[in-house]
């Protein structure tokens, strides 16, 4: 074990105590945080946020792992976590299995719904690829809505004419409405299973089937999954562990040499 040189007072006496870096450790926190330690649950305080989020930071800032893990196993086991709340403390404490979940669900929340605060607390990265990915899903949606796909007539088809009014008209009214309905979240999985199950009068089967193959195969109805993904990929590429952490030290080490 290394010996403190005598050169280095911090901690020695009560005259010279340890100087905490103020930007991450408080009274609050750090009240929160022993409470939490020496404490039973009964004597945790009622604004359960602050607490959890108070012995996070300061149990990723002083790196105790198993405060850690008792505090996301607390929010993982409420029936409702804010999508905002827990995309804000994955990328702030680097809980990067949280970063795909939360982002799939802020995607299914209205633009307008988002406050200024809220997009402050995304982050402006995360809030760019948000808006933008809504933007390509949407664009998606209107070509999708404005263009109805080919009918992929089946071989020996006796009214193929019949076979793609049937199909045109059938797209117009039930599908196409639904993609531009302003309370429906627009999910292509959920809308090729839509277009498989219906019985579209005058359209023969072989028809309905053979189209439903090639719009299968196209994967038209996979893009929406595949843009969240692009977005996903690229917020986890930002999560760095290493530079959270340095960020901290570097900051509690300069704290501590202008005291």
């Amino acid at each position: 074990m290394e010996e403190i040189p005598d050169s280095v007072l911090d901690g020695r006496t009560d005259d010279n105590p340890f100087i905490l870096p103020s930007s991450n450790i408080n009274l609050e926190n750090f009240d929160h945080l022993l409470t939490y330690m020496f404490c039973g649950p009964s004597e945790h305080p009622i604004n359960q946020d602050v607490f959890l989020i108070d012995v996070l930071n300061l149990s990723t800032f002083l790196e105790i792992e198993d405060r850690i893990d008792y505090v996301i196993h607390q929010f993982e086991a409420r029936t409702f976590f804010c999508p905002i709340l827990q995309f804000y403390l994955a990328c702030t404490y680097r809980i990067d299995h949280w970063i795909a979940p939360a982002f799939r669900e802020l995607m299914q929340l209205p633009v307008l719904t988002f406050s200024l605060d809220d997009s402050f607390r995304i982050g402006p990265l995360a809030y760019h690829k948000l808006i933008q990915t809504k933007a390509r899903i949407d664009v998606l949606v209107h070509g999708l809505a404005y263009n109805a796909p080919q009918v992929t007539n089946a071989p020996g088809c006796q009214t193929p004419h019949e076979c793609d009014t049937a199909w045109q008209n059938e797209w117009v009214d039930q599908v196409a409405f639904e993609l531009l309905h302003p309370d429906t979240h627009y999910n292509g999985r959920s809308i090729l299973r839509k277009v498989e199950q219906m019985l579209i009068p005058d359209m023969c089967s072989g028809c309905h089937r053979h189209t439903i193959t090639s719009l299968q195969s196209t994967g038209v109805f996979d893009r929406d999954a595949k843009f969240i993904d692009d977005a996903v990929i690229e917020l986890m590429s930002h999560q760095t562990d290493e530079r959270i952490r340095t960020s901290l030290r570097d900051l509690a080490v300069s704290e501590s040499d202008s005291n």
